[in-house]
């Protein structure tokens, strides 16, 4: 009678759940012994279906920002109440063909991500949305208005300016230049520049010169730039003929390849459409010899090991008037030769020079040693950056070989010295090379993927398939024009794209190079360091014109006079060499004793075996411990034997992880 009373309390119960959906496979069998923990099946909501994900901060920025200037809603209105749009799309749609609503955003900042989590809630009455399946997600911001679209590969980049070619009403070609707005997959909205009905040269813009028939143009072309290229070569036409055509990037260099190289430099120049730009010879009194080039310089920063630990190594890529070569002069020893002008312009110019810490100074007062040892950083100008440079993406592959980026801006105005936009403007120039590393990034995801789509049909492979996923991930980063740097990656993802030259990964420094009125001004300073935070890219200015002049002096009196008289603590380069240290990731540690004081280097986060292995091999094969004193500690008790006294004086094993600024002994044996 009571099994038969339970079977029918069985037939009566009813399993309630608060959400309607689909259940997946049961997680138990008839016979099984449950109780109240016990899953028995997974429910999924199915309609509703919710899509959460992260917002970084320099989007949600710009889209309060743009949602105010529209009279958007009210911040503390709740984000449920303020129904807002929200588009997703999957993989194989085409646009952004589902439609929702914010329901849910988290009152703060996921700490160490710098992003909100977000949730858009969509009807999924089709069942077209599945859970677990990857969306691109759209929110707008501001009032919808009507824009034309062109096809991404219809616009013409050069420099900083953009255009597209246009076929008026007589048929001919007329360059004209545009505004561009947001990219939509392979289209783009143009802001001003081109209306409705406009026709515009999508394919073989390369060889669309202006003012030439359009039916000319087009006229025997074999279909591609290659062919183009190869045309024009082997029929020997004129020069004139062959300078219409402005032959850009991989076609050119396939048509090399295809010709064997012989290509001759003149003709090559040409065809790029750029040309040589030509040393202009000086005209007035005091005037420099200029080369008209970009004013854009790139400092390259790589650690490499040396005799004395991680020596670091700066490359400088770019022209004189943004005042990278200026800089690079100042950081190297007194006695080093000033490169000539052909120097600058055709091969690399190397110089050391020793990293300042008043850190160390410090130490050798206190122990006066008998030999005290720096750590040296080492400065190579390479040639101008040019656009050959970004064409041939040859300026790309040295920078993906650093660590980090260093970028010198100018910031200085002199009428003497011409700048190629035509006017100083640090934030356009900021930008433009910021768009230039992401544009360069967003290159290599594109074809990577479709390498994988290939090899992927031939042959099942997981890796690949996990591959594909986050380069997916990242391309969407980066079609929002922000660096990857600002991604939180997993340690298996890092692994994943490591061998990959990601460029918008490595930390980013700027270098303002102002002129000598202004280098106790620090508004310009101020401001893009509070711009372009959201992005992590560190902000310092510089003078090198008044770094030039420290430099020039002959002792070090003279030095703190002249620093005093203009109200600076420290010469600007001592900085900006420990900016560049704090950019690599490194941290400082030091070796005191009557004998030698030394300063060493190694990167954030070593254990106290790997800094011994820093100083030799051996100390780190025999560690045994470490004996670590604070800087702080040094300076506040005077001298060694007063730390210990105070029990300042620690001993560490293989676990301590080393601080910037300890004071270390290691103690091994082998």
């Amino acid at each position: 009678a009571e099994i038969a009373a339970k079977a029918l309390n069985v037939e009566y119960s009813t399993v309630r759940a608060p959400v309607a959906g689909r259940i997946g496979r049961a997680m138990v069998s008839e016979g099984n012994l449950v109780s109240s923990d016990v899953v028995l099946g997974v429910l999924v909501s199915y309609d509703p279906i919710y899509v959460t994900f992260d917002m970084d901060e320099l989007s949600i920025q710009r889209y309060m920002v743009r949602a105010r200037q529209a009279g958007g809603r009210d911040p503390s209105q709740p984000i449920r109440e303020a129904k807002i749009p929200i588009r997703a799309q999957l993989a194989t749609d085409e646009g952004f063909p589902h439609e929702g609503v914010l329901d849910f955003a988290d009152v703060r900042m996921t700490p160490g991500a710098g992003t909100v989590l977000v949730r858009g809630v969509f009807s999924n009455a089709k069942g077209l949305l599945a859970p677990g399946f990857f969306a691109r997600v759209q929110i707008r911001a501001g009032t919808p208005e009507q824009r034309q679209l062109v096809p991404e590969r219809s616009i013409v980049r050069d420099q900083d300016r953009r255009f597209v070619y246009v076929v008026k009403d007589d048929g001919t070609i007329e360059a004209r230049p545009v505004e561009l707005g947001t990219r939509l997959g392979e289209w783009r909205a143009v802001l001003k520049g081109v209306e409705t009905g406009d026709k515009v040269v999508v394919d073989g813009v390369q060889r669309a010169p202006q003012g030439v028939d359009f039916g000319d143009v087009v006229a025997g072309a074999r279909g591609d730039g290659v062919g183009q290229v190869l045309d024009h070569i082997r029929a020997g036409q004129g020069i004139d003929r062959i300078r219409h055509a402005r032959f850009v990037g991989d076609d050119l260099l396939r048509a090399q390849r295809q010709l064997g190289g012989r290509l001759g430099g003149q003709r090559q120049r040409l065809i790029l459409g750029v040309g040589m730009q030509r040393l202009r010879a000086a005209q007035h009194g005091g005037q420099r010899l200029q080369r008209d080039a970009h004013d854009i310089v790139v400092h390259l920063l790589r650690r490499q090991r040396g005799a004395s630990g991680l020596r670091v190594e700066a490359q400088l890529p770019g022209a004189r008037v943004a005042g990278g070569e200026a800089l690079a002069h100042d950081l190297r020893p007194q006695t080093a030769r000033r490169p000539e002008l052909g120097d600058l312009f055709q091969k690399v110019v190397v110089g050391t020079a020793e990293i300042k810490d008043p850190r160390f100074e410090e130490l050798v007062r206190i122990y006066a040693p008998r030999k005290q040892v720096r750590p040296k950083i080492d400065i190579a100008l390479i040639p101008t950056i040019e656009k050959e440079a970004i064409v041939e993406g040859t300026v790309f592959k040295d920078i993906a070989d650093m660590d980090a980026v260093c970028h010198v801006v100018r910031a200085f105005k002199n009428e003497a010295i011409y700048h190629v936009s035509g006017s100083i403007d640090p934030q356009r120039d900021i930008e433009t090379v910021n768009g230039e590393l992401i544009l360069n990034d967003l290159i290599f995801i594109e074809k990577r993927l479709e390498r994988i789509a290939k090899d992927i049909k031939k042959v099942q492979d997981k890796r690949l398939a996990q591959e594909q996923a986050l380069l997916e991930k990242l391309k969407m980063q980066l079609e929002q024009e922000l660096p990857l740097r600002l991604m939180t990656l997993t340690d298996e993802e890092k692994k994943l794209i490591g061998s990959y030259p990601f460029i918008t990964l490595k930390q980013m420094l700027v270098v303002l190079n102002v002129s000598d009125t202004d280098v106790q001004q620090d508004d310009l300073e101020q401001n893009l360091r509070l711009l372009y935070n959201p992005l992590k890219i560190d902000v310092m200015q510089i003078s090198a014109a008044v770094e030039a002049d420290i430099a020039g002096l002959e002792t070090e009196e003279e030095k703190k006079e002249f620093l005093q008289a203009l109200g600076i603590k420290e010469p600007a380069l001592d900085v900006f060499t420990r900016k560049c240290l704090q950019v690599l990731g490194l941290i400082s540690f030091f070796t005191a004793s009557e004998s030698e004081v030394r300063h060493w280097l190694a990167r954030a986060g070593s254990s106290a075996p790997e800094i011994a292995g820093t100083i030799h091999s051996d100390m780190q094969k025999g560690f045994i411990r470490a004996d670590v004193m604070k800087y702080e500690d040094l300076i506040l008790y005077k001298t060694e034997a007063q730390v210990k006294h105070a029990g300042k004086y620690y001993t560490k094993g293989k676990d301590y992880i080393v601080e910037d600024g300890d004071i270390i002994h290691i103690r091994f044996n082998v």
